[in-house]
């Protein structure tokens, strides 16, 4: 279970202008559910992913995986990468997050062996194809750049790298927004199943109403750094 509790989160363009984006986030989430953030944009959504998934500090609060703190109480606070990895992420662009000279046949591969989910190059080969079928991506793209790809295709890589890490929690953060309407369907018909047949509990961050009433258990919204419960 992820419980989140009284997060903050200011940020300072200078001395005389303060934007707090989260003034008291808390929320829990259960083994298996399909959480929705929902909001405008600009409200915060990606920042509670961030701080999540240790890219973002938060100025106070608790971010705690299964009763472990992510977020140690100092003065400068450290992210506990090593039990954090079980929150993974794919963003809205898969291009950004993939680098742009790597194969993503091999960028799969080195997840898998820093993960230690693979026991060397043959074995994260052999692990990769079986992601590559998860997601639905044929082998023969293993060779290509992520230039080369569509953007359906380039998250679905983004997301059999993310699983190649094994997470126990997968966050969306507008995930499909830069998608057509078939890939769309494809990628949250995708998420959903990795639900059902993994337990693979989920945040999908989103501010596409219906998107989001169609596909999580229960919707949070985002206002004014603050959240509340729609259903």
């Amino acid at each position: 279970m992820l419980t989140v509790t009284s997060l903050k989160k200011t940020f300072y363009k200078d001395r005389k202008h303060v934007s707090t984006v989260l003034s008291d986030i808390s929320f829990q989430l259960h083994d298996g559910e399909k959480l929705a953030l929902a909001g405008a944009s600009g409200t915060g959504k990606s920042t509670i992913a961030r701080i999540l998934t240790g890219l973002e500090c938060p100025d106070s609060g608790s971010v705690r995986l299964d009763g472990r703190e992510l977020w140690s109480a100092a003065k400068h606070p450290r992210y506990d990468r090593e039990h954090g990895r079980k929150i993974q992420v794919i963003f809205q662009s898969p291009y950004h997050s993939l680098d742009p000279v790597q194969r993503v046949g091999r960028a799969v591969e080195e997840a898998l062996i820093f993960s230690g989910e693979a026991a060397g190059r043959r074995d994260a080969a052999s692990k990769r194809e079986e992601l590559f079928g998860l997601v639905g991506l044929p082998l023969s793209m293993s060779d290509r750049l992520p230039g080369a790809l569509s953007g359906g295709q380039a998250q679905r890589v983004a997301l059999a790298r993310a699983l190649a890490l094994a997470p126990d929690i997968l966050i969306a953060d507008e995930a499909t927004s830069m998608l057509d309407m078939t890939s769309q369907a494809q990628i949250m018909r995708l998420l959903a199943d990795l639900n059902e047949r993994r337990g693979l509990s989920l945040i999908i961050i989103s501010h596409d109403d219906a998107l989001l009433s169609a596909a999580a258990d229960r919707i949070l919204l985002l206002d004014e750094g603050r959240l509340s419960a729609l259903s």
